[in-house]
């Protein structure tokens, strides 16, 4: 639970003035609420009707050589197709929160959820926790500070690492996920002229110790956070 719901509720009402309009203070309630567990979306998706499908899903990219992120040039929300050996297993839907961040849902050709990733409030630093198909948190990706270059940290549900995320000199996004030893696992790279984003990740080793749909979620975050800076 947040530890921002630990703040007695006169205390935190106090912080608020006449001046403040009652949407803002939505917005926040709504924040802090979303807070417990990370989560920024006011609620997730509906879980999996077919665990099968979803675990096929995660099998498929866990096995696969490459996989492929492509993300469409013009929709509603961020929408990515995600393939695996040039197959298309599931697509990523994105939502975006005003002030409170991005969340993305991972669907199966069939529908179901395969997992989510959500990006944490009131955080100094890029965060973002992660679900399973039944919407059960399963660890959390977290930014380094870095003035130069964008680092991450995977940890799983515990806290545990489990591997980083450290971006290379390039021209355009190019990262290395390696394991807790440093073992370079995945290498991931943005195609220099694309319409939409192209994101390709490679498998380094045999049986990686971070798992597919956390390098997924990596390079669809670290993409995000490029195009926002590059924005600014």
């Amino acid at each position: 639970m947040s530890e921002l719901l630990k703040v007695p509720r006169k205390s935190f009402t106090a912080k608020f003035t006449k001046g403040i309009s009652a949407l803002a203070g939505a917005v926040v309630l709504t924040g802090i609420l979303a807070g417990c567990g990370g989560v920024t979306a006011t609620e997730l998706p509906p879980v999996t009707k077919d665990e099968s499908d979803s675990n096929a899903v995660l099998q498929a990219l866990n096995t696969a050589e490459i996989i492929s992120l492509k993300k469409a040039a013009i929709s509603l929300g961020d929408d990515w197709t995600v393939s695996a050996d040039g197959e298309k297993l599931a697509e990523l839907k994105g939502q975006f929160i005003p002030v409170l961040g991005d969340t993305y849902n991972m669907f199966s050709n069939n529908g179901n959820l395969v997992a989510t990733e959500a990006e944490q409030t009131f955080k100094v630093m890029r965060a973002a926790t992660l679900y399973d198909a039944q919407n059960e948190i399963r660890g959390e990706i977290q930014q380094k500070f870095d003035p130069f270059l964008s680092n991450y940290t995977i940890k799983d549900v515990d806290g545990n690492i489990l591997g980083t995320a450290e971006q290379k000199f390039s021209l355009t996004l190019n990262f290395e996920i390696k394991n807790a030893d440093g073992t370079v696992e995945y290498k991931v790279k943005k195609a220099a002229l694309s319409l939409g984003a192209s994101l390709e990740i490679e498998r380094m080793v045999e049986v990686p110790a971070v798992d597919a749909q956390d390098a997924v979620w990596m390079a669809a975050i670290a993409n995000e956070a490029a195009e926002a800076a590059a924005q600014n």
